[in-house]
């Protein structure tokens, strides 16, 4: 069953613009991974916040993608970046 996954990433002070580029490279890996159907972003300057916007064919596809990140260390690199850990919302898809 196809997924949605919210990330809200909210940028350490500072950091807001480290943080949009770290993912502006790293989004077309994404988008790439079997499995993503649909990876949106929006940034709030102001609130110094990043959300990504995921449709995923299934669960497993989306923790694939998670375990291969982990491996790299990109996680890691990203949560040096944030005042506070990412929130990751995962709910089915209903329409």
């Amino acid at each position: 069953m196809p997924v949605v996954v919210i990330l809200t990433a909210k940028a350490a002070p500072g950091r807001y613009a480290e943080l949009l580029a770290m993912m502006a490279e790293a989004l077309p890996d994404t988008v790439a991974q079997p499995g993503a159907e649909l990876i949106r972003a929006g940034g709030d300057r102001a609130a110094e916040t990043v959300t990504v916007f995921q449709i995923w064919d299934r669960i497993e596809s989306r923790q694939a993608y998670i375990d291969w990140r982990a491996a790299r260390g990109d996680l890691d690199r990203m949560g040096g970046m944030l005042r506070e850990p990412a929130r990751f919302d995962v709910m089915d898809l209903v329409f």
